[in-house]
């Protein structure tokens, strides 16, 4: 798979959806993330890296969508981080 076959099977995939995950840290030091818009998509790991987490997120996103993690970050676009209130 090419990185244009990639991002073609992932837009198929999400059908223009913007995807947010809720993450909830546990005493531990444990985390997991739910994918708000596609439930079956789920990750997590230790510690509190952003980048590790953002990692471990694409790579869900792309597992579900069948498509080649190698792609990771030229296919999916993280847009922030936002502290709930």
């Amino acid at each position: 798979m090419n990185k244009e076959q990639a991002r073609s099977k992932l837009k198929a995939f999400l059908r223009d959806k913007v995807l947010s995950f809720s993450i909830v840290n546990y005493s531990n030091g444990e985390w997991v993330a739910d994918c708000n818009e596609i439930p079956a998509i789920i990750t997590g790991g230790m510690g509190n890296d952003i980048t590790e987490m953002d990692a471990l997120m694409r790579d869900a996103i792309l597992a579900a969508a069948g498509v080649d993690a190698e792609y990771a970050f030229e296919i999916l676009k993280f847009v922030g981080y936002k502290v709930p209130t």
